[in-house]
C-alpha cells in the first residue's frame, strides 16, 4: 500500500506531503489527464543507505497499455539523496504516466515520491 509521509520534512527539503510504500510490495501511481503528456520532472528522495533503484516509468494513450519510458536522472546530495527524473523523449499521444515501485528487495519507504509536474495540452 501507499501512504502520504510528512514526518522528517527537513530531510526532505521540507517536502511535508510525500508517496512512499507500507511493505516491500510492487506499488504504483497512475496519472490520467485530459490532454497528451509533454514532459515530466519527478522528484523522488532515496535513502542514502541504499542503493538507488529507480522506479519503473511508463505511459499510455488508453491507460490499459503501458510503455516504459526511458528517462535521465539528476541527483542531489542533501540527508537523503533528491533525484529528479525526467523523460529523454516522450511518445506522442500518451495521456497517462505511470510510475511503479519495483524494488521488492529493498526497504518499505525508500525511494519516496515529493513531487510529479506534468506538461501537458488539453484536448
Amino acid at each position: 500500500a501507499l501512504i502520504i509521509d510528512d514526518s522528517n520534512a527537513s530531510l526532505f527539503g521540507d517536502d511535508t506531503g510525500r508517496a512512499c510504500r507500507t511493505d516491500t510490495t510492487e506499488e504504483a501511481i497512475v496519472y490520467s489527464l485530459d490532454g497528451e503528456i509533454t514532459d515530466f520532472v519527478i522528484t523522488a528522495w532515496f535513502w542514502p543507505y541504499e542503493d538507488i533503484d529507480p522506479f519503473t516509468i511508463a505511459a499510455s494513450e488508453d491507460g490499459v497499455t503501458f510503455t516504459e519510458i526511458e528517462t535521465t536522472t539528476t541527483v542531489a546530495d542533501s540527508d537523503w539523496i533528491e533525484v529528479l527524473i525526467e523523460p529523454d523523449t516522450m511518445p506522442e499521444g500518451m495521456t497517462h504516466l505511470s510510475i511503479v515501485w519495483n524494488n521488492t528487495a529493498g526497504t518499505d519507504w525508500t525511494p519516496q515520491v515529493g513531487s510529479v509536474e506534468i506538461t501537458h495540452g488539453f484536448e
